[in-house]
């Protein structure tokens, strides 16, 4: 992904928010996509200030980033977006992890409530971080989103899509999310005389296509949507080859499955083969690598074990209709 800012920052933190604020969304929605830099108020010479500025306070930055870290990429991403929502010059924050409840029922939560504040208009917004492999033998068809599988197995493009547009997002609309949620729209001196809450979906990541066949895109997928591909280990090599030139590469760990490392952190080849050589002879879960080479530059790739879509792929519960 080519980036708007020439600021290359060197914590792998502040990487994450740049990737996070360029990333493009995977889909399209009937709901508002990813607030972009001028929503939310910044233009590129801004951004690259104040990021600027982070890099100088990183210590208390990656301190409060890396608690989130330690637990799931998706609370970390979610740290993320508050820090960037309560960062924006043009929005107020008005609360995150807003559970509605009814009785001791918790009906659902809201990611972020938020206020835009050249418009006073107030937004909803959900966030999610994916990264699916592309089947291209499965359910549905060779288009359907019950193709895209996490790597584990236990998420779909098709589950999270359906949960969000059809549970969370609606879910600011119900009577009683409006009566718990007007405490918050009306805080602060720029209260908002506006009924209407929008609703926003940020669905940024990487999708993967089979490198050994042939796949389209999913349905609904954004034109920019970023690109990798998966293989099975054994296939290493061959893919190697098709550079016709040497590739380095690093794996990458969670919560830092966003930005691309540095040049200076990647592996040679034969070092990189040998810690791949160990991973799938005494483990085999899947590996997600971010590659460079001179002449095609940086390249997503997932490596996944010869058996990997025969024990994984079919743990998965498809929507109602999805297939």
């Amino acid at each position: 992904m080519q980036s708007t800012t020439t600021l290359d920052p060197t914590s792998p933190y502040l990487r994450d928010l740049l990737w996070l604020l360029e990333a493009p969304d995977l889909i399209t929605s009937p709901f508002a996509g990813k607030p972009d830099l001028e929503f939310l108020g910044w233009n590129p010479d801004e951004i690259s200030g104040w990021l600027s500025a982070l890099e100088n306070k990183r210590t208390h930055l990656e301190t409060r980033l890396a608690v989130s870290g330690r637990l799931r990429l998706g609370v970390y991403h979610e740290a993320l977006w508050q820090l960037l929502l309560e960062e924006a010059p043009a929005i107020q924050l008005l609360g995150h992890h807003l559970p509605i409840r009814e009785n001791k029922r918790t009906l659902g939560e809201l990611d972020f409530l938020y206020r835009h504040q050249p418009t006073h208009r107030i937004y909803h917004l959900e966030v999610a971080i994916k990264y699916y492999l592309g089947l291209p033998e499965g359910p549905g068809q060779s288009q359907d989103l019950c193709r895209w599988i996490g790597p584990a197995g236990l998420d779909s493009l098709a589950v999270k899509v359906a949960h969000t547009e059809q549970k969370q997002l609606p879910l600011s609309d119900q009577p009683l999310a409006r009566q718990q949620l007007e405490p918050l729209i009306q805080n602060g001196p720029a209260a908002s005389l506006e009924t209407e809450i929008h609703k926003q979906l940020a669905l940024p990541g990487v999708l993967f296509y089979p490198w050994h066949a042939p796949m389209p895109a999913p349905q609904r997928a954004s034109k920019k949507h970023l690109r990798g591909w998966w293989l099975h280990f054994p296939d290493w090599p061959d893919f190697l080859a098709s550079f016709n030139e040497e590739v380095h590469g690093k794996l990458l760990g969670k919560p830092h499955w966003l930005a691309s490392p540095r040049q200076e952190e990647l592996l040679e080849p034969t070092e990189l083969e040998k810690i791949l050589q160990t991973h799938f002879k005494e483990r085999g879960w899947p590996l997600q690598l971010a590659l460079f080479s001179p002449s095609r530059g940086w390249q997503r790739v997932f490596l996944v074990k010869a058996q990997w879509q025969s024990t994984t792929a079919f743990r998965l519960r498809w929507p109602k209709g999805c297939c």
